[in-house]
């Protein structure tokens, strides 16, 4: 269990004394990412301290907890008389304002005291704003970004929704901001007057797999929750397997990657909620691999003898033994008419949006 917290301490001769913890963000959860920590002072006895919602996006709208939200304190630790949620039973003093995802930016504006803060979105959605007190700037129910795997974020009904805040600037493709620091009172300098951020990515996203891609639309259209879902992809392919495992990690599923020599491999199936069979060898998984209930997803095509249909007749199967496991599965995709098409799908969509960026425009979501 960890949270963020911070100290005030005196710097002497190359140690730090009086050490002083200053505050301390509840409640701790569990993760490790989106601590989204820093600090900038307003010049009028206030610190504001930034906080990230550790991954665990509902935590940004529950205002009894402190990720998610930018703080404010006086110099003490104290929370100042204004702010505006003191005297509220239902939420914590100290937030200055909520909905944020992974606050990676705060300055304040030497000219005029305001503060601005930017935070990183999901894939796409990176944002600056201007918290002002008591303001919902939306996360995760709108959102300009989508999931790392290429699908929605599941709790967010668009760009806008009634009472929540639209960002002071976007970016559809994320830079990844980090540090943000104002130029001011330099008036020989051209940069006068500017507010400077820093940037993490190189600003060229790469293009998701087709098929990995296609295998996460299904997943999403037939509505398969892949939060804690126990995930099995059976194929450990550059091409496939491991992108495919990675997208899935990515949804926050519990992912194992097994292949043809994985000890007990039927055992190992049976405990997947979601299981991906990209092996290559016709019909391997039989109805006895699969979990009741599961959702399988047959990547594998694999031509095979078809004496019924006469000398020298082949047909098509997959990786999975369709008749049998389609009586255990809740969802199961054929081969073919399944995943091949759409593999053909995400290329086309992966050409449009590579022809937008080569052409200097904003690529569509799919």
């Amino acid at each position: 269990m960890t949270g963020t917290a911070v100290s005030t301490a005196t710097l002497g001769d190359g140690a730090l004394s009086d050490v002083k913890l200053f505050y301390r963000q509840e409640p701790k959860l569990v993760g490790p990412n989106h601590f989204g920590s820093r600090i900038a002072f307003d010049g009028k006895g206030h610190v504001f301290i930034t906080q990230g919602e550790r991954n665990d996006r509902p935590t940004s709208q529950k205002l009894d907890m402190l990720q998610g939200k930018l703080v404010r304190l006086n110099l003490d630790g104290s929370v100042p008389a204004d702010n505006p949620f003191v005297g509220r039973k239902d939420a914590r003093p100290e937030i200055w304002s909520y909905g944020h995802r992974n606050m990676q930016s705060l300055a304040t504006d030497p000219r005029t005291g305001t503060v601005w803060e930017a935070e990183h979105g999901p894939k796409g959605g990176d944002e600056i704003n201007l918290p002002q007190p008591g303001k919902n700037y939306g996360w995760p129910i709108i959102t300009h970004g989508i999931n790392y795997s290429g699908l929605k974020i599941p709790e967010a009904v668009g760009k806008e929704a009634p009472g929540m805040e639209q960002p002071y600037h976007v970016w559809e493709i994320s830079p990844g901001l980090s540090g943000m620091a104002f130029l001011t009172a330099q008036p020989a300098s051209k940069w006068n007057d500017s507010l400077f951020l820093g940037a993490l990515a190189d600003g060229h996203p790469n293009l998701v797999p087709c098929t990995p891609l296609g295998c996460m639309v299904l997943l999403e259209e037939a509505g398969v929750r892949l939060e804690g879902a126990e995930a099995v992809v059976i194929g450990r392919s550059n091409l496939f397997g491991k992108p495919m495992a990675q997208l899935l990690l990515s949804a926050n599923a519990t992912v194992t990657i097994a292949h043809s020599r994985t000890k007990d491999l039927p055992a190992v199936c049976r405990d997947a909620d979601i299981l991906v069979a990209a092996v290559g060898r016709p019909e391997m998984v039989k109805a006895d691999w699969v979990k009741r209930g599961a959702t399988v997803i047959d990547v594998g095509i694999n031509r095979i003898a078809a004496p019924e249909k006469g000398e020298g007749k082949t047909r098509l199967v997959g990786d999975v033994a369709f008749a049998e496991a389609a009586e255990v599965a809740d969802v199961i995709t054929p081969v073919p008419g399944g995943v091949g098409p759409m593999t053909i799908a995400m290329l086309m969509a992966n050409t449009v949006i590579a022809a937008h960026r080569a052409a200097g425009q904003t690529p569509p979501k799919f």
